[in-house]
């Protein structure tokens, strides 16, 4: 954050949605500028990045490809939790302020001293040209976040798939989100890979992966979150019966005042 702020942007991630009009972005991460959001592909959410850092912490990689750069956040993140790795990052430059990003992101790889570098490229036709330029094969850790369709997600895993390390791990944004679970399922039956669904990150990322310790397997089980305490957190917010987050706290709020008194 200090490193973005020394070039005159203001970060904001990881905001409760019921506080800010039940706004279901605001735990993502912008990019503030003069008042104003000049991001439309909002960066990882801060407990998502916690996740990438206890991953790292247990997983560390060595080399990383990070398909969606946008302005740079997760490209960061990753090279500060994996501080031996090489990280670059590929973007198409589709999203507002995602080609200035790229110099941004490079900028503040050198102020970070972090081994990250950004360029501009499409996948899945510039993966194999920009790994084998930059001499980072295999690869040991993937982020996809870039174009989210069912179409995009088969062709980036085509794309990456022969790059990849015995043991690695490929971490795709927003599966649960933007609904691609059934395409995550059938990458996930890819022979010798195993699947699963974080549902206890803010995205619903869906980590496929292969060959990893049992740490890591205990990570991903331990935000996998199961079925039947998923069910019981749907039946809660069934109760509230179509109100905002805002308007059911403040309901609660209201009740606890009539039976304990204000000053409770």
């Amino acid at each position: 954050m200090r490193a973005y702020n020394a070039e005159g942007f203001q970060i904001a991630t990881g905001l409760n949605s019921t506080l800010y009009g039940d706004l279901f972005t605001a735990p993502f991460t912008r990019l503030i500028q003069r008042g104003r959001s000049i991001s439309d592909g909002y960066g990882v959410s801060l407990q998502e990045l916690w996740f990438i850092e206890a991953l790292a912490s247990i997983s560390p990689a060595s080399s990383i490809l990070v398909i969606g750069n946008s302005f740079g956040w997760s490209t960061l993140g990753l090279a500060l939790a994996h501080p031996n790795a090489r990280v670059i990052a590929i973007d198409a430059g589709v999203d507002e302020f995602s080609v200035e990003g790229i110099e941004l992101t490079n900028t503040l790889a050198r102020r970070l001293g972090v081994r990250a570098e950004a360029v501009a490229g499409r996948s899945p036709e510039d993966v194999a040209p920009v790994l084998d330029r930059a001499g980072m094969t295999p690869v040991d850790l993937v982020l996809v976040d870039g174009l989210h369709t069912h179409a995009q997600m088969r062709a980036d895993w085509a794309a990456v798939l022969p790059f990849l390390a015995e043991r690695s791990i490929v971490l795709c944004h927003d599966v649960l989100m933007l609904q691609l679970e059934a395409t995550f399922r059938e990458l996930a039956a890819t022979p010798g890979w195993r699947g699963t669904v974080l549902h206890a990150t803010t995205s619903g990322i869906g980590a496929l992966h292969r060959g990893q310790p049992a740490p890591v397997v205990d990570l991903f089980w331990a935000l996998s979150t199961g079925e039947s305490a998923r069910a019981a957190v749907a039946a809660d917010a069934a109760e509230q019966l179509g109100a905002s987050g805002a308007q059911y706290w403040q309901a609660i709020v209201h009740e606890h005042h009539e039976l304990h008194g204000s000053s409770a």
